[in-house]
């Protein structure tokens, strides 16, 4: 959180490098890495949005992470990154808003489905308790 650019676009690459497997990427999540990734996004100047985004996008491998990053509301800040960024941030950001479409694609389709198989017994008792 503290330090200048140059530190924190070299933390930033980083977290990014060391987010490798599973368990590192919770343990990197666990201490905190994301709100300051997050604020990178938001008002950093463009070699530390580009960096954070790249660390955001190798920490967002894990469902948790994603949700957390919405949650935390990266996800307009990646769109407009997206939209007005720097060329080097571009290709990382969109493969992970694509990342995140799907995911929430998934949850929208499991949703429909438990909405419609709840509708459906729901249709099958009443029409049970209407019989004589």
């Amino acid at each position: 959180r503290a330090g200048n650019e140059n530190g924190k676009t070299n933390a930033a690459i980083a977290i990014g490098q060391f987010a490798q497997d599973a368990a590192t990427r919770a343990l990197i999540v666990a201490a905190g890495a994301l709100p300051p990734l997050v604020e990178l996004l938001r008002s950093g100047p463009k070699i530390c949005k580009t960096n954070a985004a790249f660390a955001i996008g190798e920490l967002a491998e894990d469902a948790p992470t994603r949700a957390l990053l919405v949650t935390a509301g990266a996800l307009p800040l990646l769109v407009e990154l997206l939209r007005a960024g720097p060329e080097k941030a571009k290709a990382s950001v969109a493969f992970l808003l694509v990342r995140l479409a799907t995911e929430m694609q998934h949850e929208i389709t499991a949703l429909r489905t438990g909405r419609d198989a709840l509708a459906e017994g729901f249709e099958s008792s009443r029409r049970s308790l209407a019989r004589p």
